[in-house]
């Protein structure tokens, strides 16, 4: 259980984790939580980067996997994810 939601299922290296009311959070293999999917791994790199400049240590990974006619999915469209290492208090800030 991650914040107070009940693991769903694994696609390609990405948890999901849920509740009743369609309440989600993703987390990498080594239990990051998703922050956002971006088109290329040179997109994500870059927002990794600029995420730094503010305390931010974030990872690229997996993309997050889809949500297609209320099922997650594979993401097909190789989306490279960015998941939160440590300092998500400071995305207020970001």
């Amino acid at each position: 259980m991650k914040d107070g939601l009940r693991k769903k299922k694994e696609i390609d290296g990405v948890t999901i984790y849920g509740d009743e009311d369609d309440n989600y959070a993703f987390y990498d293999a080594d239990g990051n939580r998703f922050y956002s999917n971006y088109v290329s791994l040179e997109e994500a790199e870059e927002r990794v980067s600029k995420m730094a400049e503010f305390g931010i240590t974030a990872v690229t990974g997996p993309g997050r996997p889809l949500l297609v006619s209320g099922k997650f999915v594979k993401n097909k469209y190789n989306y490279v994810g960015v998941y939160i290492v440590n300092g998500a208090e400071k995305l207020s800030e970001y």
